[in-house]
């Protein structure tokens, strides 16, 4: 076991042994926020959004559980995926884009800008709206748990629960955008948006990093006890979710 996870035990453990923590599901704004609405998007966010959609969740709707959509402001996009493929399999798929979809597709950007190449270099932008094969994207996959898929989408229910509109539209200026998606039969996606920094000691801040731990079951040297880890924290914040 590496440093990091007995640092992510250490601190697990505590917050078991501490119960709620101070500030945790107090905080009247420690909720996800619904995603803004597609009719009120501006031409850039629509063709945005259609490109994370075919890029980063190609056909993932038919076998999909829970859907984790990261956008960065600078970093490339990535989502994960959890699927069922069988009665009891889970897999969780990771999809990377090479590059960041906004920068690289010229959204945002006024017709006459040049822009700086990573090599340092002057260029025109790019064509807005880029063509869908102008952005390589990286796929990994590893098999779950039941009991971890299970646990996650229990969480994402809880969470998408309460999710409420901001009394105020928060201004955030750089930062990563959390889409958290969750299948419902007979109703299809509820989506919830987090945002990350989040406040610290919050649940959403929980929420935001059980997704980056998730997103660490990809490269884990000893899965089945990342996914140990990783259950126990999804229990762990479903109580806390729970006693709001």
């Amino acid at each position: 076991m590496n440093w990091n996870n007995y640092v992510r035990c250490f601190g697990l453990f505590a917050a078991l042994g501490l119960g709620s923590l101070p500030g945790r599901a107090q905080a009247a704004d420690d909720h996800l926020t619904p995603p803004r609405n597609v009719l009120a998007l501006d031409e850039d966010e629509t063709h945005y959004q259609a490109s994370v959609r075919r890029w980063l969740l190609p056909g993932t709707a038919p076998r999909a559980l829970v859907q984790v959509v990261v956008l960065p402001s600078f970093t490339p996009e990535y989502s994960l995926v959890i699927e069922r493929t069988g009665p009891t399999a889970y897999v969780l798929t990771y999809r990377l884009a090479q590059r960041n979809i906004w920068q690289a597709s010229g959204f945002g950007a006024p017709p006459n800008i040049t822009l700086l190449s990573p090599q340092g270099t002057v260029r025109q932008p790019p064509t807005r709206h880029a063509a869908p094969d102008s952005v390589a994207v990286t796929t990994r996959q590893v098999v779950i748990s039941p009991q971890l898929a299970q646990a996650l989408a229990d969480v994402l229910s809880a969470a998408l629960a309460q999710t409420r509109y901001p009394v105020a539209e928060p201004l955030h200026i750089d930062g990563t955008t959390l889409v958290f998606s969750l299948y419902q039969p007979n109703v299809g996606f509820r989506s919830g948006n987090s945002f990350d920094p989040a406040p610290a000691s919050s649940n959403l801040a929980a929420l935001n990093q059980l997704a980056s731990h998730l997103r660490g079951l990809l490269s884990a040297q000893h899965s089945a006890f990342e996914q140990d880890l990783l259950l126990t924290e999804a229990q762990h914040l479903l109580t806390q979710l729970a006693s709001r």
